[in-house]
Formats: structure tokens, C-alpha cells, sequence
């Protein structure tokens, strides 16, 4: 991890696997053979309907930003999500690591680890959420569950894992406001230890405890903000 908070030797967990000469979870080998930039569009901006599981761009309320990564074949792919099942939540493994500092460690993987790595959210320290893929596209964080699942990395101050209130409060609106968006319940939230039997996220494996205080944390939030869309900041 940096001194400075701006540069960057790892990011997500996913990377930790290259320290130890082991294949990544998530690697290049997960990327399309054929050009991203082949026939890509922007998609457009104007949400649909409400569908249970059915790929979206989600309506963006002002307390989500939105800092979408180019296309390219380590995080933003540009393939398209068959359905989405569930919500996976992960830790960034960077301890004082930063939502936009891990942003840019995703973004710029093209020129640095050559892997594919990359997740639809990140969550800061400050409790910041960057909208960094859309919600109707694949991220390279779930293997071999990248095509029906989105990803939430958190940033957290310490290596237990454990999220800070400010990261916390700010997953669970989130995690609330995606079960609304997609006609899920609290019970698809997962752990990517759930897909893959890492580690991950590291503080929410070692006490289950707190895993299930945070699936009914989001459950309670989705029965008293039935329409998180449209309340205020």
C-alpha cells in the first residue's frame, strides 16, 4: 500500500494472488478474445422498468457518483449481464485505500498487471459510493459468477476487514436501494467468499455474527425506506 494515499502497488483482494505465484481469481483469461472497442455504445441513460433480475442501468440518486472506467478488456469489458441473482460484497485488501485510488488501480490495469479485475461499486473510507461500471454490464470480481452477479468493494482502515460506520452505513443503503432496483431480497446478498471460498470480505468471513447483523441491517433498511430513489440526501 502507498504512503500517500495516491499510488497504488495493490487494490482490490483479487491481486493478492499474484504475491504467491498463484493464478488470480479473477485474470485475464476471463476477458473476451474479441475488441472491446468493436462496437460499443454508450448505453442509454434512461432506466427501465423496474424487472425482477433483469440487467438495468439503475436511475442515479444524488448521493451515488457516477465515474464510469473506459472500456477495456481487464475491467470494463462491455459484456453484457445475463440476469442478476445477487449482490456481492467484497473488502479491498488495502488498508487506508481509497474509493478513488482503487478506482484508478482498476482503471489502469491495462498498463500495469494485465489481469481482469473490477466491480460495479466502491465504497470509500468517507462513506463516498463511485459508480464505476453499470449495473447491465459484467465486472471481473465474481468468477465463475461474473455474469448474473454485481459487485460492492468496500475500503476499510484496518486489516481485520471491518468496515468503518462511515463505509457501513453507506453499504447497507446501497445494498437496500439494488434489492429495491432489481426486485431482491436481503437473503441474495453474498459474501464473495460465498462464490469462491476466499477470504473475502475478510472481516465478515471471520464473524459470521457481523454478516448476518448486515443482511438484517439491510433488511430493516428496506422496510423503512420503501422508496429510497426518491428520498432526500
Amino acid at each position: 500500500s502507498s504512503s500517500d494515499g495516491n499510488t497504488y502497488t495493490t487494490s482490490s483482494e483479487e491481486t493478492q494472488d499474484t504475491s504467491s505465484q498463484q493464478t488470480p481469481q479473477e485474470t485475464a483469461d476471463t476477458a473476451p478474445s474479441v475488441d472491446p472497442y468493436s462496437s460499443q455504445e454508450e448505453t442509454s441513460s434512461e432506466p427501465a422498468p423496474v424487472q425482477a433480475g433483469i440487467p438495468k442501468q439503475i436511475p442515479v440518486p444524488s448521493w451515488i457518483t457516477p465515474e464510469f472506467l473506459d472500456y477495456n478488456q481487464y475491467s470494463r469489458p462491455g459484456l453484457a449481464l445475463d440476469s442478476i441473482s445477487n449482490i456481492v460484497i467484497h473488502w479491498v485488501a488495502n488498508p487506508g485505500s481509497t474509493a478513488e485510488g482503487n478506482r484508478e488501480y482498476f482503471a489502469n490495469l491495462e498498463n500495469n498487471e494485465k489481469i481482469g479485475v473490477s466491480s460495479h461499486f466502491i465504497i470509500g473510507l468517507d462513506g463516498e459510493i463511485l459508480y464505476i461500471i453499470p449495473t447491465n454490464e459484467v465486472a471481473y470480481c465474481n468468477f465463475p459468477r461474473n455474469n448474473d452477479t454485481i459487485s460492492i468493494e468496500n475500503c476499510h482502515p484496518g486489516w481485520d476487514g471491518k468496515f468503518n460506520s462511515a463505509t457501513y452505513s453507506s453499504l447497507i443503503r446501497l445494498c437496500a436501494y439494488l434489492c429495491e432496483q432489481f426486485g431482491l431480497s436481503s437473503d441474495c446478498l453474498i459474501r464473495h467468499h460465498d462464490v469462491s471460498g476466499k477470504d473475502c470480505p475478510k472481516y465478515y468471513v471471520d464473524h459470521e455474527d457481523a454478516w448476518k447483523q448486515l443482511k438484517d441491517d439491510v433488511r430493516s433498511y428496506m422496510n423503512e425506506h420503501p422508496d429510497i430513489l426518491n428520498e432526500l440526501p
